[in-house]
């Protein structure tokens, strides 16, 4: 078994992982972004047999136009990922368990909750040797819950941190003292950090909370029995909690408590409609709190001063890279979605993990 890293290695760039095993050819994700709208260089994939989700951002999944490219092949996802999108490919995706095991093309695929996203499953692909890859994942999150993997020969393994090892208390902290010192719009994507922040801030301040459509619609997609599973035992009624509460945010919304809007880049969605409105109006602190994506209005008001920036963990910490490289027992490690002049460092701090220094995992290619 072997992997090349398409996209994702080296950069802070859309996913998309080729794995090869016998005849079978699957790809890993195929996204676009999150800088730019970024697309993978397909031109010389030639043919999958399948491709893979790990979950329904669009870094790894707004390139599924491109499907023809490669040969039409069929889409796996998780229910709830199929249930949120309005990706005509990804909602019509054949179905992948949340935690459970299948074979596609006489491969056998096994399937964990990943901690990051409503839905987000890591793949763990087994024929003759195994892979693990993990897209993005969490050991932090309160609502989404992370199922320990087997053990895995290859890993490919969400390294988006870096060597940040900062915990996610500290965040929650200075956004409750922001909050509590006035109105607070958060920026967010709903299937993700966005009704985490809701939860954690509303039980942290007790403070009011207002969400927008977008966010909303995504509760109560999670919190349906059809989507049994997405949440940890305690999220279900945390959340049903905040949503019982919870003013609607709209585009001429007046200022009050938390506000909590896609998009999280404030590029559209009722954040941007507010930003818009509010970006000379000093009353209302604007905090980010993922990834600045470049020429965003996210970028341009954080280097401007108007916004702060308070990273909300969605990603792991280097101790939670370090845990579950261990865990895996994996003999060679792809560290994704990192710059690659951050490599190196990282390299030195996990000196007890063998991390690879190309693009190729597994195979003849393998360092």
């Amino acid at each position: 078994m072997k992997a090349t890293a398409i996209s994702g290695f080296g950069e802070k760039g859309p996913a998309a992982f080729l794995v090869e095993a016998g005849d079978a050819r699957l790809l890993l994700d195929l996204g676009r972004g999150p800088d730019h709208g970024r697309r993978p260089d397909l031109a010389s994939v030639g043919q999958v047999d399948a491709v893979l989700i790990s979950h329904g951002h669009g870094d790894h999944v707004g390139s599924l136009d491109r499907l023809p490219t490669i040969g039409n092949p069929p889409v796996y996802a998780s229910d709830v990922v199929r249930r949120l999108t309005r990706d005509p490919a990804l909602a019509s995706a054949r179905s992948l368990p949340l935690c459970g095991t299948m074979g596609i093309c006489g491969i056998t695929v096994r399937t964990g909750r990943d901690g990051h996203a409503p839905g987000g499953v890591w793949l763990h692909l087994a024929a003759g040797e195994s892979l693990f890859y993990s897209g993005d994942f969490s050991l932090e999150s309160q609502l989404f819950p992370f199922d320990p993997p087997p053990t895995a020969n290859l890993a490919i393994l969400d390294a988006s941190y870096g060597a940040n090892d900062e915990p996610l208390d500290p965040a929650v902290d200075r956004l409750a003292a922001l909050a509590e010192a006035g109105p607070v719009l958060l920026p967010a994507p709903p299937a993700g950090r966005g009704l985490e922040m809701a939860v954690r801030l509303q039980e942290r301040t007790n403070l009011p909370i207002a969400l927008c459509p977008a966010h909303l619609g995504v509760a109560r997609t999670m919190l349906d029995p059809a989507s049994a599973g997405c949440l940890t035992a305690d999220g279900t009624p945390r959340l049903r909690g905040v949503i019982e509460t919870a003013e609607r945010l709209t585009e001429d919304s007046s200022p009050c408590g938390i506000m909590i809007a896609a998009s999280a880049d404030g590029t559209g969605g009722v954040a941007g409609a507010l930003l818009r409105r509010w970006q000379k109006d000093r009353d209302v602190t604007i905090v980010f709190t993922g990834h600045l994506a470049r020429g965003t209005p996210a970028e341009r008001l954080v280097d401007a001063g108007r916004a702060e920036f308070v990273r909300w963990n969605v990603h792991p910490r280097l101790r939670d890279l370090r845990a579950l490289a261990g865990q895996l027992d994996a003999r060679v490690v792809m560290p994704a979605f990192l710059d690659r002049s951050e490599l190196g460092a990282l390299e030195k701090i996990l000196d007890d993990v063998p991390l690879v220094s190309s693009p190729h995992i597994g195979g003849p290619a393998e360092p």
